[in-house]
């Protein structure tokens, strides 16, 4: 799967889990992005998770994120890759959240 559309994937989910103080979507920067292993997509087509950790919670309007992208490789857990958005944000829900495609 091309890099670019797994990083379309976490802006979807970041995009998901936050709002602008307007209701406006927000500008989302993911930096530190670290691919860790080739994600192949057979024909039939692969299960994958986006997990989104909150990494400040001290104050609401500088949450950050922390994404990871995991998938399964048989019964191994195998992740593709990971890293953080630094835009200030509010975030929704103050809990882990995995949002799975």
């Amino acid at each position: 799967m091309p890099a670019v559309a797994m990083l379309e994937m976490v802006r979807v989910s970041i995009s998901n889990v936050t709002q602008d103080e307007d209701g406006l979507e927000q500008n989302i920067q993911l930096r530190n992005i670290s691919w860790i292993r080739l994600m192949i997509i057979p024909e039939q087509g692969k299960a994958i998770d986006i997990e989104l950790v909150r990494t400040n919670s001290l104050s609401s309007k500088d949450d950050k994120i922390k994404f990871t992208i995991v998938g399964r490789a048989g019964r191994e857990l195998v992740r593709y890759a990971e890293g953080k958005q630094y835009s200030p944000l509010l975030v929704k829900n103050p809990l882990s959240i995995c949002r799975h495609y």
